[in-house]
């Protein structure tokens, strides 16, 4: 009972956990390699089986769904265990497709009039395109190609019924992370005339100081106090030293 359908059925996973009992059942084939077995009994035989088959599953029980095989119909785990069948069993497509890719989607079997078309178009009306489209062994197959090439939302559309939404996304990727240095920000700005512009030396000042700086211009009350105590030691020097 490790398969994902059993998965957060339990709190805790008793040791002595309560299963189904059989009273009669079949053995499995073992020529099948898609076998997945869900439960089984002690001597290792399947009791409950998941198999592939196409793009789909089929579940197989060992044991008749009969009172006089198994109890597993009156057991607390056959809820669950079909609501979990039935919840795994939808075929998840791609939450959104690239903007810009070769994209592919599909669109299980559908039924088109002669007269109609397939079309992809953006619910703003923006844009709208006829895809190719192909007939697989599990349903239609619809060839967006590239022509998706803004992210957004969008509709596939067989006429005028509307049969699926398609979300299509920008990359992840398409971000360049890689940042210029100070140098080329002050060039860039010294190139395109941009005098009013600076770029702040924060690793060295801090952020505080150097907004201050900003702020505030350049200080030169500093150098006028020390200006003005220059002078007056020379004058007291002249007053003294020259008659």
């Amino acid at each position: 009972m490790q398969d994902a359908i059993y998965k957060d059925i339990f709190e805790k996973t008793p040791n002595n956990i309560d299963l189904p009992v059989a009273f009669k059942h079949y053995n499995f084939s073992r020529a099948l390699a898609s076998e997945e077995p869900l439960m089984k009994f002690a001597n290792g035989q399947s009791f409950l089986s998941r198999f592939k088959a196409g793009t789909g599953q089929v579940y197989l029980c060992a044991s008749p769904l009969d009172p006089a095989a198994t109890n597993f119909p009156k057991h607390a785990l056959f809820v669950p265990t079909l609501y979990k069948i039935a919840l795994y069993s939808g075929t998840t497509a791609p939450l959104y497709y690239m903007a810009g890719n070769d994209n592919t989607v599909q669109a299980g079997n559908v039924n088109i009039g002669s007269d109609d078309v397939f079309k992809v178009k953006e619910i703003t009306g923006k844009t709208e395109f006829i895809p190719g489209h192909r007939s697989t062994g599990y349903g239609t197959a619809i060839d967006m190609g590239n022509q998706a090439k803004e992210a957004g939302n969008y509709m596939l559309m067989a006429g005028n019924d509307t049969l699926m939404p398609i979300g299509v996304n920008y990359s992840r990727l398409e971000s360049d992370l890689k940042t210029s240095t100070p140098e080329e920000i002050t060039e860039g700005f010294d190139k395109n005339h941009f005098d009013n512009f600076a770029v702040l030396d924060v690793m060295t000042k801090g952020v505080s100081k150097s907004l201050a700086d900003v702020a505030e211009g350049t200080q030169l009350w500093r150098w006028f106090i020390f200006a003005a105590l220059l002078f007056l030691l020379i004058e007291i020097a002249l007053l003294r030293f020259l008659k």
